[in-house]
């Protein structure tokens, strides 16, 4: 996931650069690199529509004459480079069409947001406690510093370079606020993508602050705080400042993926104390955490087989008691809520180990179990 929301966030600055140069040089090179851009944004995911939409605020990068027949020329010319781009970055996106699931798209999208008539019906829900949801987020994860940085960046260039500070905005806040008006589901990485002009902003705002004190504090002040909440993730995530939804998806729910590494590298010694004995393994859901997370580290070992058997257990499904009955080693791999057997010491089941994940703010633990089938 992080590397698809880094990809998209990756296309959309190109797509930006070089729009901006588009705008400043007229040059249709320039112009197809950038639908190469937004093809590769859309074709990352659907957000990459918001690039799209936003190719014409490159204008406001335009280098003007003082001759206004030249610059409906100009416009022209803009409109038209605009027009290539469109076609190859949409020529780009309809190569999912040679896909049989191509129509899953928009299926899937519309669990992902609202019709502009719900938005209508609701204007400030979820808008709202969205807006809360990304104050929180640049606050956290930007981090403050960074925030501030832009801010300043943004006061500080607006005097001599007030359409290039609009052009980032508009690239930043424009999607952030569409999607807070219409988004079903938010997290952080929804709104990855529209951080970068974010950046830049901070780099003009670093560099004003450099020329009053020395490069190194500045360096140092900005630093400080990424720096500290990077070693928190690193060393002691459960620590590091993250929102509630953050922090519920990636270490205290069923979605996070602690305990994975180890159960894989307790299987891996267990193969290998007896290599002739094929081990297969269940897991809770289809795709995704699990079993995707572990069959990562145990795909590629021969005889170790990884495969999902249901979303909630309720009973020991009939494919894994046909492999203990092959002769196999048979484990089952379930998040601790998940785990709707009654007594499962006679359905076979012995507990091999749980692995706590970060405590809720009630005080209860999720816990990854490893359990085997012993008869």
């Amino acid at each position: 996931m992080a590397l698809v929301d880094s990809m998209l966030a990756m296309f959309g600055i190109w797509s930006l650069y070089l729009g901006v140069l588009t705008a400043q040089t007229l040059r249709l090179d320039y112009a197809m690199l950038t639908g190469f851009a937004l093809g590769g944004a859309y074709l990352t995911k659907s957000p990459g529509i918001f690039f799209l939409a936003l190719l014409p605020t490159t204008i406001l990068a335009a280098k003007w004459k003082d001759n206004k027949h030249s610059n409906l020329n100009q416009v022209g010319k803009l409109i038209g480079l605009w027009s290539v781009s469109w076609i190859i970055g949409l020529g780009l996106y309809n190569i999912l069409r040679l896909g049989p699931e191509f129509h899953m798209l928009a299926i899937r999208n519309k669990d992902y947001v609202y019709s502009f008539a719900d938005f209508f019906k609701h204007p400030f829900d979820p808008l709202r406690p969205h807006m809360g949801d990304i104050q929180s987020w640049f606050w956290n994860l930007l981090p403050a510093t960074t925030l501030g940085a832009a801010v300043f960046g943004i006061v500080a260039s607006f005097k001599k370079s007030w359409k290039m500070v609009l052009l980032l905005l508009a690239w930043c806040l424009g999607p952030l606020f569409v999607e807070a008006a219409l988004a079903k589901v938010f997290t952080a990485r929804y709104v990855l993508f529209t951080a970068t002009p974010m950046f830049i902003l901070a780099g003009a705002g670093a560099a004003f602050a450099a020329k009053k004190i020395k490069t190194l504090t500045v360096v140092g002040l900005l630093g400080a705080m990424p720096l500290t909440i990077n070693y928190l993730l690193l060393t002691a995530p459960e620590k590091a400042p993250l929102h509630k939804n953050e922090r519920a998806g990636y270490l205290e729910e069923w979605t996070s993926g602690t305990g994975i590494r180890e159960i894989a590298k307790y299987i891996k010694a267990e193969k290998i104390k007896n290599p002739e004995q094929n081990i297969v393994v269940g897991t809770e859901g289809y795709f995704g955490t699990l079993p995707d997370g572990l069959q990562i580290y145990l795909s590629d070992i021969p005889g170790i087989v990884v495969r999902g058997v249901g979303v909630t257990i309720f009973d020991v499904d009939s494919s894994l008691i046909d492999a203990k009955k092959a002769g196999n080693r048979v484990f089952l791999v379930v998040n601790s809520t998940r785990f709707k057997i009654e007594n499962p010491e006679l359905k076979g089941l012995v507990l091999v180990n749980q692995y706590l994940k970060a405590k809720r703010s009630n005080g209860t633990q999720e816990a990854l179990t490893l359990w085997e089938l012993a008869k």
